[in-house]
């Protein structure tokens, strides 16, 4: 089942951003119980639920997770999702369900938003479940290999072609041999 926000696209109809929560909950009625966080979800698509797996997608945003309220609001309605997806009436032969992040509509992230990936990651798998990353763009994968990210998170079919690390940001380096990463 996949749900989301806005228009029609690929054959599915997505729900205005107002109704969100409500589609959630009826995409998910079948499945999984999640209530939407005070506020609704205001940064998170629901792209897909398939077997024990939720797939999510960050939305709202252009591309780059950069401003620091967007990062406080994605880390927010992350937490409450594994928080839901970890209660008892979600669990699924005893485990909680698998929480995938789509990495499809980025292409930067700053390392604060880097910092509340790893985060999450400890919280899910702390509660025994799983959190998987997938279609991550070649930069933010650079990113991923160099800080040993790469390693920490499970990442479902990762890129083959990296670009250079003075590719992987626009502030990447000046002249010293020294650059930021972020």
């Amino acid at each position: 089942m996949r749900i989301g926000r806005l228009d029609e696209v690929g054959g599915f109809r997505f729900a205005a951003p107002k109704d969100l929560g409500e589609a959630v909950q009826q995409a998910t009625s079948d499945k999984f119980k999640i209530n939407p966080p005070t506020g609704g979800w205001k940064k998170l698509e629901f792209v897909e639920q398939k077997d024990n797996t939720l797939t999510i997608r960050i939305a709202g945003i252009e591309r780059k997770i950069l401003d620091e309220q967007d990062i406080e609001m994605i880390g927010k309605e992350l937490f409450h999702l594994s928080d839901e997806l970890q209660k008892p009436e979600n669990l699924v032969d005893g485990k909680p369900p698998v929480l995938r992040l789509d990495f499809s509509n980025l292409t930067y992230m700053s390392s604060a938003a880097l910092c509340k990936l790893i985060i999450l990651n400890r919280k899910q798998t702390s509660g025994g479940s799983e959190f998987e990353l997938e279609n991550i763009p070649p930069k933010i994968y650079g990113v991923f290999e160099t800080t040993k990210l790469n390693k920490l998170f499970k990442i479902i079919n990762p890129p083959t072609a990296l670009p250079k690390p003075e590719e992987y940001s626009p502030r990447w380096g000046n002249g010293s041999g020294r650059g930021n990463l972020y």
